[in-house]
């Protein structure tokens, strides 16, 4: 079958489990595939491939949302139906809630799990200090001391910010303009993961979360800051144990059998 551009290219649809993950404002599906090392054989590791980045690079950025969330739920769908999890990081955190209102709404499959991390719980306000509109440099400054999310070798390289930027600026963007609109609570279990030296995401907004789900929330502090989920390539390589925030994910995934 023909997959939407925004799944990967070649997914195991026969696996008995599948792990959808949402990236973070600027990031693409490449971190993700780091934690295949990690995951049950009988998993199949789902990234969202974003537009304007990686192998998408000339393919146009999303402007809204609730388009992007649209078009996810429409590209998760079409799939035929396993158990699922979905992991969504910072902006994917609500990319991730949107899509599964969507699925409620449309009475679709239900990932087992919600996981958010480094993401607070929406709310009906817009930010009091938007930056998705700031000059290129004064928007650099921010997102770095906000997040901590633009390495020092690529913001020292003129051509890498090159690519980075307008793909960083549209997410940011998007995250400001997200136009939260209250409704029901999901029927589905809510995990919020925050880092502990996460300057960006105050703990009252993550437990905030649990006012957006019947079903049952945890809130879990993990060391690290806002990209706590992704541990250093390097370490990774020089460390066998599974980093805490992905452990975190493995026991959320759906028993097999699970619908």
């Amino acid at each position: 079958m023909t997959l939407h551009p925004l799944l990967p290219e070649s997914i195991r649809l026969d696996a008995p489990r599948r792990l959808f993950c949402f990236p973070h404002a600027g990031g693409g599906a490449a971190v993700f595939y780091r934690w295949q090392r990690y995951l049950p054989e009988d998993v199949a590791l789902v990234p969202m491939r974003m537009p304007g980045r990686e192998d998408r690079l000339a393919a146009p950025v999303y402007d809204e949302l609730s388009h992007l969330a649209d078009e996810i739920t429409e590209a998760i769908s079409a799939l035929p139906p396993a158990p699922h999890l979905f992991v969504g990081h910072s902006l994917g955190g609500y990319v991730a809630f949107e899509v599964t209102r969507r699925l409620v709404d449309r009475q679709l499959p239900l990932p087992h799990k919600l996981i958010v991390a480094a993401c607070g719980a929406p709310r009906g306000t817009k930010p009091k200090s938007p930056i998705g509109q700031l000059p290129d440099q004064d928007f650099i400054d921010e997102v770095s001391n906000r997040y901590d999310g633009i390495p020092a070798a690529v913001r020292e390289s003129p051509e890498l910010m090159a690519m980075v930027l307008p793909p960083l600026r549209a997410d940011i963007q998007m995250i400001e303009t997200y136009e939260y609109i209250a409704g029901e609570p999901l029927p589905v279990d809510i995990l919020a993961l925050g880092g502990t030296n996460d300057p960006g995401v105050a703990v009252h907004r993550l437990n905030a979360w649990r006012e957006l789900t019947s079903r049952h929330f945890a809130m879990r502090l993990m060391p690290g800051g806002h990209f706590f989920l992704h541990p250093a390539p390097r370490r990774e390589a020089t460390s066998k144990a599974v980093p805490p925030a992905i452990a975190m994910v493995l026991a959320a995934l759906p028993e097999l059998g699970d619908q």
